[in-house]
Formats: C-alpha cells, structure tokens, sequence
C-alpha cells in the first residue's frame, strides 16, 4: 500500500501532465512520434488511407480519402496534431 506522501506525489505529476497532449508527453518521454520512426514505409501510406475508407465506422466526420492520407501523412513525418 502506497503511504500518502507517494499518492500525493503522483497526483501532481498526473496534474502537470493533464492538460498536456499525447503527442508532447510521448515526446517528453522519448518516445516515437512519427510513423517513419516505427518502421512505417512511406509507400504504404496510400495504401492504409485506402483500408480506412473501406472499413467505414461510426465517426461524427465524414470519412474522406484524402483527408486520411493528410493525417496519416502528417502522423508519418511525426507533425504535432
């Protein structure tokens, strides 16, 4: 059982990073932030924005294409959302 002392320290660390995006704490914490830097090929980019657009679910966007491939080429260079 954790004492008090190390809840309310992980309290405030939750608190600092609460407001903070997943992208800037991955990228605090090191971690991969583009697609290429996790062994993605770049030429497979059409390809995935492809399988998104025929496997449609429920979003409150229209699921397009091209913004697919905007996204997907975006996340591929590692560019903040």
């Amino acid at each position: 059982m954790r004492n008090l002392n190390e809840d309310t320290i992980t309290q405030a660390v939750l608190a600092r990073h609460a407001e903070m995006p997943m992208f800037d704490l991955a990228a605090s914490l090191g971690a991969p932030t583009a697609l290429k830097d996790i062994g993605m090929p770049e030429g497979q980019l059409d390809w995935c924005a492809e399988i998104a657009t025929q496997n449609a679910y429920a979003n409150p966007r229209p699921i397009e294409k091209a913004a697919i491939r905007a996204l997907l080429e975006d996340a591929y260079h590692g560019k903040r959302p």
